[in-house]
């Protein structure tokens, strides 16, 4: 039963302004395909807060405008879709007016965000609990992952198997889609890149770690993920290449981001570290640290954005590390498993 509740929580930080917004010049090192053209700002001057230009010292880098704002600064609601304690739920949401829920009962339900209720269909095939979810709602589709070494994907409107992914030999703890690339991660510590139309999984990706995978995230290059022990591995999908190996934590990486510049990192030991995908460097750039361990970040508009175990989420300005909010996510302090924004939510 989907329970309806709203409460209004007030913001009262001093001193952060939630309509903040400017473009700032941030250093990134200059790629190697880009090497051959000519940057007014190699060796800017530029001078990064708290130690970025320390470390790409000696490094090739070129100035670029990135937007930054504080975003989810200023008050907010929480609305409650769903009033039930459980540790093995998994959730998505893509921004639309639906969020998708799987746990141990093996099925997929779907909750409307405007109507605080569960709507049809409540997608069921799975003999194994759900460990992970993507819901592409403006592509018709749902993919989850489960205990029982499958990944199936659905028609959202009909509740309909349109495919089935099978290779893993483990469970499977992790999902990310990139156009019509798949990227999964298993206990059986390999990660699978599938076709999604056909799919036929790219066996000339063979990227694995040696200990069960928890996270993995892809782009149209690369793929990132990260192990229970630790290791975050950046791979090339065009050279089917290991290209970079961050060891830095001290316990599991639940949680990661990246795009072209920049790589986070969220662990079990409290801290989340910024990187750069340049594979040359090999010091982080940021910590940000918590009292608990890192279940979930986000990245957005020079912004950190975490979940963490004690039950709170926190925002981060992604170049000094300074924590701008802290958001008690309701009454209890249960571990924010996962986050997912989209405009305002």
């Amino acid at each position: 039963m989907v329970e309806k509740q709203a409460t209004l929580m007030q913001s009262n930080n001093t001193g952060v302004s939630p309509t903040y917004a400017k473009v700032r010049k941030v250093l990134v090192p200059i790629r190697e395909d880009e090497k051959h053209m000519h940057h007014v700002e190699i060796f800017s001057k530029i001078r990064q807060e708290r130690g970025f230009e320390a470390i790409y010292a000696g490094v090739r880098t070129r100035a670029i405008q990135m937007e930054e704002r504080n975003v989810y600064c200023g008050v907010y609601n929480v609305l409650v879709l769903l009033d039930r304690e459980d540790p093995s739920r998994v959730v998505h949401y893509s921004g639309g007016q639906l969020v998708a829920v799987g746990s141990k009962d093996r099925v997929v339900r779907l909750l409307d965000v405007l109507t605080l209720k569960e709507v049809s269909p409540v997608i069921q095939g799975h003999a194994g609990s759900i460990r992970a979810l993507l819901l592409c709602e403006e592509r018709g589709l749902v993919i989850s992952a489960s205990y029982d070494l499958s990944i199936r994907c659905w028609n959202l409107k009909t509740g309909i198997c349109l495919m089935l992914f099978r290779g893993h030999l483990g469970t499977i703890n992790c999902l990310d889609l990139h156009g019509n690339c798949l990227v999964s991660g298993a206990n059986d510590c390999k990660v699978k890149v599938w076709n999604l139309q056909t799919g036929h999984c790219y066996e000339k990706l063979k990227f694995r770690h040696h200990n069960p995978i928890l996270c993995v995230k892809i782009d149209k290059a690369l793929v990132m993920s990260s192990c229970d022990k630790g290791l975050v591995k950046m791979w090339g999908m065009e050279t089917a290449s290991l290209l970079k190996v961050i060891d830095a934590h001290q316990s599991s990486v639940k949680c990661l981001f990246f795009d072209q510049w920049h790589i986070l990192s969220g662990g079990s030991d409290g801290q989340v570290m910024a990187w750069s995908t340049n594979c040359d460097i090999k010091k982080n750039l940021m910590t940000y640290r918590h009292p608990k361990e890192v279940l979930a970040l986000i990245y957005l508009f020079l912004r950190v954005i975490t979940g963490c175990g004690d039950g709170k989420i926190r925002i981060f300005n992604f170049l000094t590390g300074d924590c701008l909010r802290v958001i008690k996510a309701g009454g209890q302090h249960s571990p924010i498993q996962s986050l997912h924004t989209h405009s305002n939510k």
